[in-house]
């Protein structure tokens, strides 16, 4: 009988906790809908960090509310068998440890929430106002008062100006961005005419293309001082290429000058066969490239002058 009387009492307590614990506990008056539909913090377009923190907001409430529910249904179900266990040992051995582990479940629930909420109390101030409205507790930040505070949508603006120096006159690829060919290498120059280029091993098109390149960079030897990406010598090679061993045979080796014809145009001929034109008609791919904006080729002019002498070769 007295433990029929338990078992009653224990049953009617947890029905009883089923309905008052959630709402004064956490203020939960029943499952929320998980993606919000209405208000500022709301999915109906694509989901913004409004949306994706009101949802997780939603996930945990209903998981809480959830829970408590269960560990209670779980104490009502140990009483019930408690009250129908006649005295039997094990029955009441089972029941009892189904109330327990349901009060433990409850207890780690509300541990958790508030060391949850200690932390979140240890980061912002709960009492502190917002636009003149309390901003309130941590779990419904997003909605305190009535107002919401959620992370509003805006439209993306295209950034044409400033630190990320982006390229606004000039189209990658495009005809606006080729330069000027400015012929070729004299025929009594020893250093870069297209009949010199031609006992490299080149075609009559990728000769004239190279001469012509070499014109574009240093006026066919003339100016073969250092560019500003710090590349020298009649086809202005840079020295992280002249250090690659690839690009250089006997008598030329990495340990020459660059201001040296022969060897620069050697280097420059095994760049191309290795390479294409790509060395001097590549893009800059970062903010800067020496005196090149991102987006722009390394040098517009030699883009011209394959398009110019060698059409099918690939910039």
């Amino acid at each position: 009988m007295k433990l029929s009387r338990i078992g009653t009492y224990t049953a009617l307590a947890s029905s009883l906790l089923a309905l008052a614990l959630p709402k004064v506990v956490f203020g939960a008056t029943g499952l929320v809908q998980i993606i919000p539909t209405s208000g500022v913090c709301n999915c109906d377009t694509a989901p913004d960090w409004g949306c994706v923190l009101q949802v997780l907001q939603n996930v945990i409430t209903d998981a809480v509310f959830l829970g408590v529910i269960l560990c209670v249904i779980w104490i009502a179900v140990g009483g019930f068998s408690l009250m129908a266990s006649a005295g039997n040992p094990e029955s009441i051995s089972q029941s009892k440890i189904r109330i327990m582990n349901a009060l433990v479940g409850i207890v780690v629930i509300l541990c958790s929430w508030l060391v949850i909420d200690f932390v979140m109390k240890a980061i912002y101030n709960p009492e502190a106002t917002f636009s003149g409205v309390n901003i309130g507790p941590w779990n419904d930040i997003l909605k305190s008062s009535g107002n919401d505070y959620c992370i509003k949508q805006t439209t993306p603006q295209a950034i044409t100006s400033g630190a990320l120096d982006i390229a606004t006159s000039v189209t990658p690829g495009t005809s606006s961005s080729v330069g000027v060919a400015k012929g070729l290498c004299a025929d009594g120059n020893t250093s870069c005419s297209p009949s010199v280029m031609k006992s490299e091993g080149l075609n009559d098109a990728q000769a004239n293309a190279m001469s012509c390149i070499a014109v574009t960079e240093s006026g066919g030897g003339s100016n073969k001082g250092a560019s500003g990406t710090g590349a020298l010598g009649l086809f202005q090679i840079t020295g992280q290429n002249w250090a690659i061993s690839k690009y250089h045979k006997s008598p030329c080796s990495t340990a020459s000058s660059r201001l040296d014809d022969a060897c620069n145009r050697q280097a420059a001929v095994l760049m191309f066969k290795y390479s294409g034109y790509q060395p001097w008609t590549g893009m800059c791919k970062q903010q800067k490239c020496g005196n090149v904006s991102y987006g722009q080729y390394w040098n517009p002019n030699a883009v011209a002058c394959v398009q110019k002498y060698d059409p099918t070769g690939k910039i």
